[in-house]
């Protein structure tokens, strides 16, 4: 709001450390606990094996070991899938900040349970749990972020605030490699404080929850609206924001009387549908094109593409640590070109990478020296992956909503996501162990599907308001401003009884 410039900050201080101290926290979090059994794997084989003992006398069948061992590792994607289905519940019980808080509170008691309870207890049971439990509120807490973020910050910069949060991420992911090898705390008695250390990332939310304020839109929603003003006072560097306020009630005010969207109004309007098909589209776009399988099986897929056992922890680090330079790459791109063509020229990197990876890959056992295209290939697609799609992840679908249908889209789009995620950790390893390198023709078709997609159906958002873009997506709006003013701002038209139907 207010410039015209995309580039001038229009956060305050205060604002840029309320973003941080909410996403930082949040993604450090996910990041250990996506990668932490990747390398712990070996380690967790044995302590299975230590506890059935202990509890039956006797050795698992390789049957049974196989079946828990799995279980861990997929109990993150399907409690994911659960926290998915709550969210909606979560936002309406309890306040923004309050959701996170308590998303934090569970994250730590599914900690605890992994970590010290299933090791002292000789459950793996406990580890199960913990894993099921942490994937809900991953969920929960992902989704509850990424709103956060998008009615905390001002809508020109939200896609520059939201693109760290997969960056910090993956760089927690590496560092939970790190952790977890076999010279740190990979061994069978160190093990279990792999899955403590993002308690501290908790803690450094509770210490700093009473300085974090309320979104204004959740206010506004209450029907404070000085108390709003005054909040966005603090968020923002400008002194006038009644500019915002005004345009944040109206948007806030698409459905009055409605707490929750309607799916059915989201199937029947024309532009509510738009918002609806793009934004499950670009935030399931890295699950389409295989995040999920290269973030869980990192270590697997550099093994059948040549990389040595011994090395092989070390090149996953190398892997998710290469996030910083795309980042460092995106940030700038975004900033001077707007995230839908940072998203455009990640789709780009991604094909070209995935047809060196499959071809490098199917080629390695005959030509060796491909094994070293191949891991190019694949380091390549990651690349990209963070360039374009993760970095846009939160930012795109933010910007193509509106803060009243932002909850309830989000929630539909992040419903997909983790029903994807369900799908491709539960059918990617059998493929992959019964195809090879043809498992990955699904993610390069739909790479390839993507790119049209991205540049003639996706809105540009750059320097546009969101009336702007949702008069793309076919909503009628009116103009807050008068035409005079060199950055016309526009709302929507609260009778929506008379928007378009397609």
């Amino acid at each position: 709001m207010g410039s015209c410039n995309g580039n001038v900050e229009e956060n305050s201080r205060y604002c840029i450390f309320v973003i941080l101290v909410t996403q930082l926290p949040f993604a450090f979090i996910m990041g250990i606990h996506l990668t932490a059994l990747n390398s712990l794997t070996p380690v967790i084989e044995v302590f299975i094996n230590e506890s059935y003992q202990v509890r039956y006398r006797e050795s698992p069948s390789e049957y049974t070991a196989n079946l828990i061992i799995n279980l861990a590792h997929s109990a993150l994607v399907w409690g994911s899938l659960v926290g998915c289905v709550l969210v909606k519940l979560v936002i309406n019980l309890f306040s923004r900040k309050g959701s996170i808080l308590m998303t934090h509170c569970f994250m730590v008691l599914s900690s605890i349970l992994m970590g010290p309870v299933a090791q002292y207890g000789h459950s793996y049971e406990s580890l199960i749990i913990g894993r099921f439990i942490n994937g809900i509120f991953r969920a929960v807490g992902f989704t509850v972020v990424v709103i956060f973020i998008a009615e905390t910050t001002c809508r020109r910069r939200l896609g520059f605030y939201q693109g760290p949060f997969s960056t910090f991420q993956f760089i927690s992911s590496a560092f939970g490699l790190g952790l977890a090898h076999s010279k740190v705390l990979g061994t069978q008695d160190l093990w279990m404080w792999t899955m403590c250390i993002p308690i501290f990332a908790s803690v450094i939310y509770f210490v700093c929850y009473p300085w974090i304020p309320e979104t204004p839109v959740y206010v506004l929603k209450k029907r404070k609206r000085e108390d709003a003003l005054n909040i966005l006072k603090l968020l923002r560097s400008e002194p006038t924001v009644e500019k915002e306020l005004t345009i944040l009630e109206n948007e806030s005010e698409e459905l009055p009387s409605q707490k929750d969207l309607p799916l059915m109004m989201l199937l029947k309007k024309r532009y509510l549908r738009r918002q609806l098909f793009t934004t499950m589209i670009t935030m399931t776009t890295v699950q389409l094109l295989g995040i999920q399988a290269i973030t869980m099986f990192s270590d697997s897929l550099l093994l059948s593409a040549g990389v040595d056992e011994g090395y092989v922890t070390i090149v996953s680090v190398g892997l998710f640590l290469q996030s910083i330079i795309a980042f460092l790459i995106s940030a700038p791109l975004q900033r001077r070109f707007g995230t839908k063509k940072v998203y455009v020229i990640g789709l780009f990197v991604i094909t070209i990478s995935y047809m060196i990876f499959v071809i490098a890959d199917g080629l390695h056992v005959k030509i060796p020296t491909m094994s070293y295209v191949a891991i190019f290939g694949l380091f390549a697609v990651f690349f990209g992956l963070q360039l374009g799609p993760l970095f846009v992840l939160s930012g795109l679908p933010s910007e193509l909503t509106t803060a009243g249908s932002r909850p309830t889209v989000v929630f539909y789009s992040q419903c997909a996501y983790w029903i994807l995620a369900g799908i491709i950790i539960f059918v990617f390893p059998y493929s992959h162990q019964a195809w090879g390198v043809y498992s990955y023709i699904p993610f390069v078709a739909i790479s390839i599907i993507l790119v049209p997609f991205s540049i003639f159906v996706l809105p540009e958002t750059h320097n546009r308001s969101s009336a702007q873009i949702q008069k793309s997506f076919g909503m009628k709006t009116m103009a807050l401003a008068s035409k005079s003013d060199d950055c016309i701002e526009t709302v929507p038209v609260l009778q929506l009884a008379n928007d378009q139907m397609a």
